[in-house]
């Protein structure tokens, strides 16, 4: 099993992000997961817990399996098949030995929060190197990121990054 948890890793840390979408710079998992799992310690002023790091960084790991889906295609699906799709994102994991450990609304909230931020802090590299096709993207988290922020720490980070009206 172990060499198994370690392919999959290799793996998937190198699927890549933004296929859709015009880039300078590439971006993987693998690169994501870790800025995310930074930016929940940050968030929570470093006391995220374990469970909360553990998830964040293994979130992506099963696009290996199952793809990269854009959230537009994500928004669209039916609830039956994004439930669907949920099921096979944990068998994936769980067939290469990992499990997503139990976390709390609050947690959930919060991944997604530093999701979302670390996103937009890619586009934002983009945009100061040129790319003006990727502003649609960081609008869209720009927009997902003012209904979901509620910490004032969570607030203070998307006015540095970039936050509503960005573009």
């Amino acid at each position: 099993m172990l060499r198994q948890q370690l392919e999959y890793l290799r793996d998937s840390s190198f699927v890549q992000r933004y296929h859709t979408r015009r880039t300078i710079q590439k971006d993987t998992v693998g690169r994501h997961s870790h800025g995310v799992a930074v930016l929940c310690n940050v968030l929570t002023e470093g006391k995220a817990s374990a469970a909360l790091l553990s998830t964040a960084l293994i979130h992506d790991m099963p696009e290996f399996v199952v793809g990269d889906l854009t959230a537009p295609m994500k928004r669209g699906l039916p609830r039956d098949f994004k439930a669907h799709l949920d099921i096979m994102e944990e068998e994936a994991l769980h067939e290469n030995g990992y499990h997503y450990p139990g976390i709390t609304e609050e947690e959930h909230r919060v991944l997604k929060v530093a999701d979302y931020l670390e996103g937009l802090i890619f586009c934002q590299a983009e945009i100061e190197m040129g790319n003006t096709s990727i502003k649609y993207v960081a609008n869209t988290y720009a927009s997902y990121l003012s209904s979901i922020v509620s910490t004032e720490i969570e607030h203070a980070a998307l006015k540095i990054i970039g936050g509503v009206g960005y573009v």
